[in-house]
């Protein structure tokens, strides 16, 4: 992703590779580094901006890196159940951007996660979701659990998560109704 952005005439210095927290960043394979000039890969480790953006039924204050650094965004989401939403592609992913997930899970996060994705901090920004659905987990997420894992051996790219998460959507429901890959 980061040469074809480099591709694309992005300097390193303007790509922000992040995760939730500088935890997850490591375990995802990352070392954080935050310096000029290069790429930066950084946790949001509970950042977040003083003011509430309103978006729908709850109002979440936004990490800085979202709400004032960067002007687009590609999601890298893995193909994944949710307990609560059923999904956890997409649109949930962006759940690690504001101060309050946990006020975002009720009803099935329904329409919490479809109000979160329509503020305009995150519909303006969005430019491509990609998500790696070589291995896919179709109950139990979001944590992992190996043994519902199968091999889908597919990456979804779209240009909207809506589209990504309806098609994601139909993946594991058919999985989970037992039908092959």
């Amino acid at each position: 992703m980061i040469r074809g952005l480099r591709l694309a005439g992005v300097p390193d210095g303007q790509i922000y590779v992040w995760e939730r927290s500088t935890r997850e960043l490591r375990k995802a394979g990352f070392a954080p580094r935050d310096s000029a000039g290069a790429v930066h890969y950084v946790g949001l480790d509970g950042h977040y901006d003083e003011n509430l953006t309103l978006s729908g039924e709850v109002g979440s204050r936004f990490a800085p890196l979202v709400s004032r650094v960067c002007t687009a965004h590609i999601n890298l989401p893995v193909l994944k159940d949710h307990l609560v939403a059923g999904l956890g592609v997409g649109m949930k992913n962006m759940y690690g951007v504001i101060h309050n997930p946990n006020k975002y899970h009720d009803n099935h996060c329904d329409p919490f996660v479809a109000d979160l994705c329509a503020c305009p901090l995150v519909r303006d920004r969005f430019r491509l979701v990609l998500c790696d659905a070589l291995n896919g987990q179709y109950d139990g997420g979001p944590t992992l659990v190996p043994f519902r894992l199968w091999k889908k051996n597919a990456l979804l790219a779209s240009r909207g998560p809506v589209a990504l998460d309806a098609v994601a959507w139909q993946i594991l429901g058919a999985r989970r109704r037992g039908c092959p890959g």
